[in-house]
């Protein structure tokens, strides 16, 4: 391969997306609620909840959701069917109403709170999409003691987007997200069931199997004139101790280390090796630095270890569980020894 067919099959590795059932499903369901989410004789429009830790592959099923439904030409004006919107981090209320006006086509003025969320409201009347992605919703999420009242302040700022009954509402973020639904009543009666993209978790052999067949499948995009068998045992579970069996992350360091043996090594028949995925996991600092609970432990790199022990790579960020015990990592270890 010449360097521009490396440069052209790293850009084309960028852009692999692979089909998984469980987000084929939340895809499905997104669909069908923006077909339901707004009745014409409803009172107020629907909102519906996608959450998930970092790195679980929302931001990539937003993107291909959006890409599905491209902006139209209508009477010489552009039409976008789906409104995106990302809150700011440390987003305050009047930000989160100027951030959906601004995402709208409206540059904001000097207003006050209920300014900003009429005019808003006014804005996504005009715009009239089919959905409104709000994205990043914990930013806007205020979990000290005595924040309950702005929860419930933000809940009833969206409740006020949905009465305007325009289009449904679909609310995008972590799982703390879903403090302001808790906050406010009226505003969770109107949300439907909560979608969640969870991490794979290795001790579940259907989970496992799952993870295995999106390795696999990803392997096959990568056309590599050399196999790299990410899905071995041995590469399998190292890159889901360095990922927490996250997808995002997953991608991520596949991604990098496609671009570094297409790029950085000169071999004429490219491939993914072990020692590859050992520099990029360094290089992206995908890892935590510590074991959760022993802060002078260091966490090693999984690719640079003789065997895995499971119990050093729990995923602590995003609050996730992990419930393995102690005779059903032994057992995976010993199941993975030659």
């Amino acid at each position: 391969m010449d360097y521009e067919q490396r440069i052209e099959r790293c850009q084309n590795i960028f852009s692999i997306f692979i089909d998984l059932p469980h987000v084929t499903h939340i895809q499905r369901r997104i669909r069908r609620f923006m077909d339901v989410g707004c009745p014409p004789d409803a009172t107020a429009a629907d909102s519906l909840c996608l959450v998930g830790p970092s790195r679980s592959g929302k931001s990539a099923l937003i993107n291909r959701l959006i890409a599905d439904y491209p902006p139209e030409q209508r009477d010489r004006q552009s039409y976008n069917p789906i409104a995106y919107v990302e809150v700011k981090s440390n987003s305050t209320l009047k930000g989160l109403a100027i951030t959906v006006a601004e995402s709208l086509g409206c540059l904001p003025t000097v207003r006050a709170l209920s300014e900003h969320i009429g005019f808003a409201v006014r804005m996504l009347e005009q715009a009239k999409p089919r959905l409104l992605v709000i994205d990043e919703l914990q930013h806007v999420v205020r979990n000290s003691d005595g924040k309950r009242r702005t929860n419930y302040e933000g809940g009833d700022l969206i409740k006020s987007l949905l009465n305007a009954r325009v289009c449904p509402i679909l609310l995008v973020g972590l799982e703390s997200s879903m403090a302001l639904l808790d906050a406010n009543e009226q505003l969770l009666g109107r949300n439907g069931p909560i979608l969640e993209i969870k991490p794979f978790n290795w001790m579940v052999p259907a989970e496992r199997q799952l993870y295995e067949g999106f390795v696999f499948g990803f392997e096959e995009r990568l056309g590599f004139p050399r196999p790299s068998n990410l899905w071995s045992d041995d590469l399998l579970i190292r890159l889901w101790a360095a990922s927490g069996g996250l997808i995002g992350k997953t991608t991520k360091l596949i991604r990098f280390a496609s671009e570094a043996a297409l790029l950085d090594y000169d071999h004429a028949l490219p491939c993914i090796t072990k020692d590859i995925l050992a520099d990029v996991y360094d290089q992206l600092s995908i890892r935590r630095d510590v074991k959760p609970g022993a802060r002078n432990n260091p966490r090693p790199n999984p690719f640079r270890v003789e065997s895995i022990d499971l119990s050093i790579y729990q995923e602590e960020e995003d609050d996730l569980q992990f419930e393995a015990t102690s005779t059903q990592l032994r057992r995976v270890e010993r199941d993975l020894r030659p």
